[in-house]
């Protein structure tokens, strides 16, 4: 079984719920108990003849908000083609790792619960076909309009990208903002109407939050050695260093970018084993030393704080529906003992496992928006500040 697909001993995720119609793309249908997040193929059966194998719920839906799931089965003709994103910008959370080719500006990203992709409209793009497999991806959509009202107060120049307001595609996902992420979805997913004020006020909180993450990601980057003052050496015998032939800035960038997402490709296809720091440089055809330095420069995070929180995020995610002991999801996630696995759990999202596994048993909305009252409240008093982009 693939690292990150579901455990197919365990009962179907709540979404969808009963009898709810779920559209999809050009139809609109009925979906068994057993469809949303099983790895089973109960829901890709269901489908009706022709379906391209793309389901879409949606939770709840405002002027200004949309939130929901989309499902893409592993058999669907979408995997390897190509596609458009829809017309409004969206904040795209994966369940699972997979690849995805942005076919412009021509970018290869790894997309797993380790991060969320901050998705333009109609932006094209291709799934990665050898990544074939039921795919859910979460889903908050905003009106354009209110993206670059948002995005404004760091890059003022956002108000007039209609067709753009996003200014990065792929960030990292902090643990405060995945949690409160997950909270919001299950407490949409749990009630019977969710209440639209909610959704809409968490919402933008998590689109602010996210955007201060790109924004600062963006303004992150060394000073060029080019704009400090030292002695031309020109005037000497000796040749020229300017004479001599070196990668610019921009494509030593995209070059570690890439390397980057080739590693974490790497680690999302063996999480479950010990992992090596020389074996994954290796991998992706860098010196380990250099590895640790472009990784870190990348990401802001060594490859061991990545490795741990891709493990930890999978365990949250499988909690909810997982009927086996704590050792065993410990250990098919690469961790050593479950009392590390435990620890380390509690450390991270501030709760033992235990009480993500009964959130799922009581599938109670109300102490779920409790939880997220509270998430939202601890974590945004200390969400990053606007910070105006330097005049170019």
């Amino acid at each position: 079984m693939p690292d990150g697909a579901p455990n197919p001993a365990r009962p179907a995720r709540r979404r969808p719920r009963a009898g709810t119609r779920v559209k999809g793309y050009g139809q609109t249908y009925d979906l068994p108990r057993t469809s949303a997040h099983a790895d089973t193929s109960a829901w890709t059966e269901a489908l009706p003849p022709g379906c391209d194998g793309v389901v879409q719920e949606t939770l709840c839906t405002t002027p200004l908000v949309r939130l929901g799931v989309v499902e893409t089965a592993h058999w669907s003709p979408l995997w390897g083609s190509d596609a458009r994103t829809a017309s409004w910008a969206t904040l795209s959370f994966p369940r699972r790792s997979y690849v995805i080719d942005l076919l412009e500006p021509g970018e290869r990203l790894f997309a797993s619960v380790a991060g969320a992709l901050l998705i333009n409209p109609g932006t094209p793009f291709r799934r990665d076909p050898r990544y074939r497999a039921d795919l859910a991806n979460d889903f908050l959509a905003f009106d354009p309009t209110l993206v670059r009202e948002v995005a404004s107060a760091w890059d003022p120049a956002a108000s007039d990208r209609e067709a753009a307001p996003f200014p990065a595609v792929g960030i990292a996902l902090d643990t405060p903002a995945f949690r409160i992420h997950r909270l919001l979805l299950d407490y949409a997913a749990s009630a019977d109407e969710p209440d639209p004020l909610v959704v809409e006020e968490t919402g933008v909180l998590l689109l602010r939050h996210l955007l201060a993450t790109a924004y600062q990601g963006l303004h992150t980057t060394r000073p060029s050695k080019a704009s400090t003052t030292r002695p031309s050496k020109a005037s000497t015998t000796r040749p020229s260093k300017a004479s001599t032939t070196r990668p610019s800035k921009a494509s030593t960038t995209r070059y570690h970018r890439e390397v980057v997402e080739e590693a974490k490709e790497y680690i999302g296809a063996h999480l479950s084993r010990p992992l090596r720091l020389a074996e994954i440089a290796r991998a992706v055809g860098v010196a380990p030393a250099h590895f640790c330095v472009v990784f870190r420069r990348m990401t802001g995070q060594t490859v061991h704080e990545f490795v741990r929180e891709l493990r930890l995020r999978t365990a949250y995610d499988r909690l909810p529906e997982y009927r086996g002991s704590l050792t065993d999801l410990a250990l098919g996630l690469g961790f050593s003992d479950g009392s590390h696995f435990s620890a380390s759990f509690r450390e991270w999202f501030d709760e033992p496992p235990s009480r993500v596994s009964q959130r799922a048993v009581d599938d109670d909305s109300v102490r779920l928006l409790s939880a997220l009252t509270r998430a939202c409240a601890a974590e945004f008093e200390r969400s990053p500040k606007p910070v105006r982009r330097p005049p170019r």
